[in-house]
């Protein structure tokens, strides 16, 4: 049983320190993209305010890709809430493995305590009485010693 808490414990150290890695790396993404979206818009609508005649068709350009970058960094925060979203398994199976661990730590108990009050009393006990000796002799002086012992017992037995 402790073992076996012991490593479920271990397992929810682990899944909690992932979960905290994870959260910290989206977090920090997050602000990241939050800055580059409005560094892109700030900078589409800087441009598009500004007269250009001759490269006008790259301005045009620069605008459409710092569109396309904006959106892209969209779907990338929508990831990465969605990530977010997902670390939630880790408080619900973090609060499962505790009530396990819990559980295990409980039963654990009532076994200890089942077997201090059943617990067979040493006094009593045939090893303490008798010690590990008790039961058929195991001296070999009193038996037979070898084939031609045992063939003569059975020929006098009439077998």
């Amino acid at each position: 049983m402790p073992d076996a808490r012991d490593r479920l414990a271990y397992i929810d150290q682990c899944m909690h320190e992932a979960s905290e890695k994870t959260i910290s790396a989206v977090e920090a993404s997050l602000a990241l993209i939050d800055r580059n979206r409005a560094a892109c818009a700030e900078l589409s609508m800087r441009l598009s305010d500004t007269v250009f005649h001759e490269h006008r068709a790259l301005v045009e350009e620069v605008i459409s890709v710092l569109g396309e970058i904006a959106s892209g960094e969209e779907t990338v925060h929508h990831n990465l809430m969605q990530i977010m979203e997902a670390q939630e398994f880790r408080d619900v199976a973090g609060q499962m493995v505790n009530k396990i661990i819990d559980a295990a730590q409980e039963i654990e108990h009532i076994l200890l305590d089942l077997l201090k009050e059943y617990v067979p009393d040493t006094k009593d006990s045939l090893i303490s009485r008798e010690g590990f000796t008790a039961g058929p002799s195991l001296k070999r002086d009193a038996g037979l010693q070898g084939q031609d012992e045992v063939d003569d017992l059975l020929a006098s037995l009439g077998l």
